[in-house]
This record gives structure tokens, C-alpha cells and sequence, in this order.
């Protein structure tokens, strides 16, 4: 299984979705976006598109050329029904490429904060009915056309949408690590004011320990789902 990850700094990375890849032996190659002159091609053909999330905006097109290059290619994806997963960022992606706007949310959302599961079809990834997942994000995106809002948070209406039965996109961070999330605190200095859908450090530490078996598990659920 041929894997393709689109990785947009070098502080973001896949973080437990290589875990999932180690898993299944898949071969894993990466499109970074941070890079000079990054290269979109579909000559290799891929199982499956991971699109990572990143501290930039989709509407961000003068700051970052790429952005123009890179949803084209999500478009070409779509149109050749490669299995995509879009995380934060990369669900804003999805659904900028498919002409839905991204927008500053009304809150800002950063630390372990609960998701409530909404799509009640079968034919849909069964998010859970409740689950505290890890969120870093200051926008959202509106749904894409003909898409099913699988979640939404307190502080958030769109968590997640799936498309067909081979691209989902959510919101928060089920691929993140202690590791990743101690370099986003670090990063983020002294510009990381709490509020009420803003947890301090030691939080986001405390909380990690208790959620990340789930988050993972929930992680292993949805890729599996993707490429069954």
C-alpha cells in the first residue's frame, strides 16, 4: 500500500498516522509544501492521500503560491477516487477546493475539548456519540457540496464531513502526539492566552495522558475505514 502525505511546516507532522502505516506495512511518501518548488504529479499511484493541517490559512494564496497548486491537486484526487483523510488544516482544504469558504470560527479552539457525533446514516463513518479530541485551529470551514456533517464541538459546528465513502475530513487532531503538541506550546510562547475554549499547557499535558490512547484508536478507525 502506497501512501502520500502533504505536509505543510516541519513542526506538523503525521504524527500517529505513521503508526497506522507501520502497522500495515505501507510505503509512506511526502509532498512538503515548506519546501522550495514543492512538485504535484499523480504518476505514482497512491491508496491513499493524508493532508495535514498547518499554522496557515487556505485563503492564504499571496503569502503561500502553493496553496493555488496544491487544491488543484486535492481536485485531481477526488476525480480519480483516491481515499483522502484531511486533518484541521487539511480538511479546510477539501473543502476550499470543492469552492467552500473558510472562515475565522467564532472562537478559537486549542486543547482537549469534546466532540459530539452526528451522522446517523450507515453508510457513513460512525463517529462517537461523545469523545474529547485535541483541537488547534482559529477557523472552520462551511460543508462541501453533497458532503454529511459527521460532528461538532461547543465551540465549533463543522468538526468533520465525509464525501462518498472515501474522503473525510475533521477538524481536531486524532494523529497527534505528546511530542507534537510540546512543540506547539513551545511555538506558540507567549500568544497562547487562555480562555474558554483555550486550555493552558499544563492542561493540554495532564489531559494527553487520559485521551491519547482514544484519540489514536479513533485515528486507526477512520484509515482503516478509508482504505477497506
Amino acid at each position: 500500500m502506497k501512501i502520500l502525505i502533504l505536509q505543510h511546516t516541519a513542526t506538523e507532522g503525521a504524527g500517529m498516522v505513521l503508526d497506522w502505516c507501520a502497522q500495515k506495512g505501507a510505503e509512506v511518501s511526502y509532498i512538503n509544501l515548506y519546501e522550495s518548488h514543492p512538485r504535484f504529479d499523480l504518476d505514482e499511484p497512491v491508496q491513499l492521500l493524508v493532508v495535514l493541517g498547518g499554522p496557515m490559512s487556505v485563503n492564504d494564496e499571496n503569502d503561500y503560491p502553493w496553496l493555488k497548486a496544491e487544491k488543484c491537486f486535492i481536485r485531481q484526487c477526488l476525480e480519480a477516487s483516491i481515499p483522502i483523510l484531511g486533518l484541521c488544516l487539511g480538511a479546510q482544504l477539501i473543502a476550499s477546493a470543492l469552492g467552500s469558504q473558510v472562515v475565522a470560527n467564532s472562537e478559537s479552539e486549542i486543547g482537549w475539548h469534546e466532540i459530539e457525533g452526528l451522522a446517523n446514516q450507515t453508510d457513513v463513518f460512525p463517529l462517537p456519540a461523545c469523545m474529547p479530541v485535541f483541537h488547534w485551529h482559529g477557523e472552520t470551514f462551511e460543508l462541501p457540496p453533497h458532503s454529511i456533517r459527521l460532528a461538532k464541538s461547543a465551540a465549533c459546528e463543522n468538526q468533520g464531513f465525509q464525501l462518498g465513502d472515501k474522503v473525510i475530513g475533521l477538524q481536531f487532531h486524532p494523529e497527534i502526539t505528546v511530542d507534537t503538541i510540546e512543540t506547539w506550546i513551545a511555538d506558540a510562547s507567549e500568544s497562547l492566552k487562555p480562555s474558554s475554549y483555550v486550555q493552558t499547557p499544563d492542561e493540554m499535558r495532564a489531559q494527553a495522558q487520559t485521551y491519547l490512547p482514544d484519540s489514536k484508536a479513533l485515528l486507526f478507525e477512520v484509515l482503516d475505514y478509508l482504505v477497506k
